[in-house]
């Protein structure tokens, strides 16, 4: 039923793209009001900001504040906070950010101080999804110093190359335990984690509202040498300069562990909305 729901959800917003006309405002012009198109963030001009980015879908809520210098949400210097509130529990992140033309890098910390029903588990060979759901353990609370880039690059005029490196080093696990990453979506012996992913996007729609694009993942945890491969594809819906639809289905591929839906974005759906101070 979630996923027909979800279905309907898409379908009435890419119904809406491809009909709606672009955000617009009114200004003061000399001859009376005249209306003017919202330019994207990418073509606004560089400033000292305030902005939020706020993530929302199904069990989830990333809300994101940043200060910085530049193009906000496109090309700027600063920092990021956000609290993280999810169907696992409730966490925050802080760190800086250099988004680039073309490159995105962020480095942090992230901190899960509240589960509410995890624990850490027992170490062994493999896991199954009844493994992470038993609460037996002490509770799962733990932080991870982290750092990701990210890359799109033009290949042509309507499609992406797009990359993701990040690496995480684990604290706070008790010795003799393992524990569930709740961001990664993996089972992992402190303190590394290491991901790389690969994916290539498709501009459609008119003004490249849509994205489309399929990508593959490795996740490589050296504690427990293990691999997971993920897969699958993502989309951006742009319906309007401040507002997306994202949907993601990012299914595991090879694992040794079997965590069903939890090993995975398996039909991940939300809503992403931007703001900045100074806009035009």
């Amino acid at each position: 039923m979630a996923r027909r729901l979800a279905l309907a959800l898409l379908a009435s917003l890419l119904g809406w793209a491809v009909l709606a006309r672009p955000a617009r405002a009114q200004v003061q012009g000399g001859g009376g009001l005249v209306e003017t198109r919202t330019p994207p963030w990418r073509l606004q001009p560089k400033r000292w900001f305030f902005a939020t980015r706020v993530d929302l879908g199904f069990v989830f809520l990333r809300p994101r504040i940043s200060l910085g210098y530049g193009q906000p949400h496109a090309r700027w210097l600063g920092i990021d906070i956000n609290p993280i509130v999810s169907g696992e529990g409730l966490g925050a992140y802080g760190g800086l950010r250099f988004a680039l033309p073309y490159l995105d890098l962020r480095v942090g910390g992230r901190w899960r101080f509240f589960t509410f029903r995890r624990s850490f588990l027992e170490q062994k060979d493999r896991y199954i999804r009844e493994d992470i759901e038993l609460r037996d353990g002490p509770k799962s609370r733990y932080a991870a110093l982290e750092a990701e880039l990210t890359g799109n690059f033009p290949i042509r005029k309507l499609s992406l190359l797009q990359f993701e490196l990040a690496g995480s080093y684990v604290i706070g696990v008790p010795d003799g335990y393992n524990v569930y990453e709740e961001d990664i979506r993996v089972v992992l012996e402190p303190p590394w984690v290491w991901r790389a992913r690969v994916g290539y996007a498709f501009r459609l729609l008119r003004e490249d509202a849509l994205t489309v694009g399929l990508l593959v993942e490795i996740v490589h945890n050296p504690g427990r040498d293990k691999f997971a491969i993920r897969g699958g594809v993502r989309m951006a819906l742009r319906i309007r300069y401040d507002l997306d639809m994202r949907l993601a289905f990012i299914p595991v591929l090879v694992s040794k562990d079997s965590l069903g839906a939890a090993g995975g974005d398996v039909f991940l759906i939300g809503l992403r909305w931007r703001w900045a101070t100074g806009q035009p």
